[in-house]
């Protein structure tokens, strides 16, 4: 209900209202455990950035809801109804389809590296601690974090652990 009543707040250009219904609606679908009400009210949440100006904001919204929309298609047993799935919620949130070699990398378009250093952000671990348990150069693993950062859409190591924790690339807290 949220939801439409954020859409139709949108329409009629009244923004601030659209977003504030936006971000009471998440707040409770998320403590309610219900992803299949998040991923669409982030996407909407985009669009009222969008038309806001905030590119950036929006961004990051459409990547935290696909995000869930993938974590979502991987509970679903079906192959086929998977891949559906997922096309469909990238025609909702505007898009493409992901080229073959984005295709070949984990969630979010990281590499494997990638998302063994977000697994290691995660766990509360240094650019200095990352780089001496991966045998890389610290500046090795600073363009690591940015590559995450930027592909994610996301500003902070925190979100970047955040969303470590819902790609179940960690089971647990900081070590």
């Amino acid at each position: 209900m949220d939801l439409l009543r954020a859409q139709a707040l949108r329409a009629l250009g009244r923004l601030d209202d659209a977003e504030a219904t936006l971000r009471g609606a998440y707040d409770l679908a998320t403590s309610c455990g219900l992803a299949s009400v998040t991923w669409r009210l982030r996407a909407e949440l985009a669009a009222v950035f969008d038309a806001q100006g905030r590119a950036a904001d929006a961004e990051m919204a459409r990547a935290e809801a696909l995000a869930t929309v993938e974590n979502l298609a991987q509970t679903l047993t079906d192959a086929a109804l998977a891949d559906a799935f997922l096309a469909g919620a990238r025609r909702a949130l505007g898009i493409e389809a992901p080229s073959r070699r984005l295709l070949r990398r984990g969630p979010g378009g990281l590499t494997a590296r990638e998302r063994e250093v977000a697994t290691l952000i995660a766990q509360g671990q240094s650019n200095r601690a990352m780089a001496e348990g991966l045998v890389l150069s610290e500046r090795t693993v600073e363009d690591h974090v940015s590559g995450i950062l930027r592909k994610l859409g996301f500003s902070s190591r925190a979100q970047i652990a955040t969303w470590a924790t819902q790609q179940r690339l960690i089971t647990s807290g900081p070590a």
